[in-house]
């Protein structure tokens, strides 16, 4: 796993962003921070939180955590044991359970994304996060630098991991589900955190970000 910090100003309060599968920091450098350092996450060839790097985080007063996609898992399964006192819990466009038929994006779907993958295919599957072509084109502007055998590798080690580790559905306070997303079924994120936590469903495709200028306005939901 490998972070990067997006802000980092001395302030009081932190974001960590755990970004989705394939990313990397490009696609979020157009958001500001007013009064929040941002430490964002990606790459999950491997999912290990650095020793030094939780000390450091922990000696924030205040903790937001924003997580997206996959990451949405992967913050959880880093976070739920490291005694991080986290003040505000934000699922975006993700669940918990990530491979599944009810409750993420469907087995089938995700093997035959995993059978069939290839430079062009990863180019699709970004294409299907957006619903406007300005936003998609806007998205070449902040195109991930990501290879694509380390893409490939880290979603066979993604599935793998969500396939043997069960996580708990009481660590994420709210949701933001967006309606239009073409890739995380917008039902199955409800049939998830339904009666779970607090759930903002707006009309917004799997990459929403675009709508925002300030990460504070993204941990304000």
């Amino acid at each position: 796993m490998k972070f990067q910090w997006m802000h980092k100003a001395g302030h009081e309060k932190l974001i960590l962003f755990f970004n989705g599968w394939g990313c990397d920091a490009e696609p979020f450098k157009f958001l500001n921070s007013k009064t929040y350092d941002v430490l964002m996450f990606y790459d999950y060839r491997e999912v290990l939180l650095p020793e030094e790097l939780l000390n450091e985080i922990k000696n924030y007063k205040t903790i937001e955590l924003v997580a997206w996609s996959y990451g949405v898992w992967v913050a959880q399964y880093v976070l739920q044991d490291a005694e991080v006192r986290l003040n505000h819990c934000l699922a975006i466009n993700g669940t918990a359970m990530p491979v599944d038929d009810e409750f993420g994006i469907s087995e089938a779907l995700v093997l035959a994304t995993l059978r069939n993958l290839s430079e062009r295919n990863v180019m699709k599957f970004q294409r299907r996060m957006f619903l406007l072509k300005e936003d998609w084109q806007r998205f070449q502007d902040f195109y991930p630098k990501r290879e694509f055998v380390d893409q490939k590798v880290e979603l066979e080690r993604l599935v793998e991991k969500f396939k043997v580790a069960t996580l708990a559905a009481d660590f994420y306070d709210t949701a933001l589900i967006g309606m239009q997303d073409l890739i995380f079924n917008p039902e199955n994120q409800i049939n998830y955190w339904h009666e779970k936590v607090k759930i903002i469903k707006l009309e917004i495709p799997h990459f929403c970000f675009f709508r925002f200028v300030f990460w504070d306005e993204v941990v304000a939901l």
